[in-house]
């Protein structure tokens, strides 16, 4: 059974970036806006974390603040990668939760990048 990211049928979804200093990231705000020209209610935390921390008590205190998803950057990328069903994928930058309560780890660079160059040729 295929399992259902769990931002569907949500009034609001809260979304984090997880990052070893967020405070100088544009993703808040890249993701606010895109959220805003999809007519999405999204909260959106930028959340730094210790480079050394350990990674699993964080995944469940982020179900607990009641998030359903997140992005992640270095140096957490591999070793989230490490913790999640994602597929025989190393490294991941987006984390969603889904209907099971699981979280699941996705790599979007390669094709976000390859998009990027089609729209291009245009």
């Amino acid at each position: 059974m295929k399992e259902k990211a769990y931002l569907k049928e949500r009034k609001i979804s809260h979304l984090a970036l997880v990052a070893g200093d967020a405070s100088y990231s544009l993703s808040p705000l890249i993701h606010m806006s895109s959220a805003q020209s999809l007519s999405r209610k999204v909260s959106y935390e930028p959340i730094t974390l210790d480079p050394s921390s350990e990674l699993e008590p964080h995944l469940e205190s982020f179900k607990e603040k009641g998030l359903c998803g997140f992005n992640v950057t270095n140096p957490f990328k591999k070793r989230m990668a490490a913790l999640l069903d994602c597929k025989g994928i190393k490294s991941v930058n987006t984390v969603c939760l889904t209907e099971e309560k699981i979280w699941k780890g996705f790599s979007t660079d390669g094709g976000g990048f390859y998009r990027s160059l089609i729209r291009d040729r245009s």
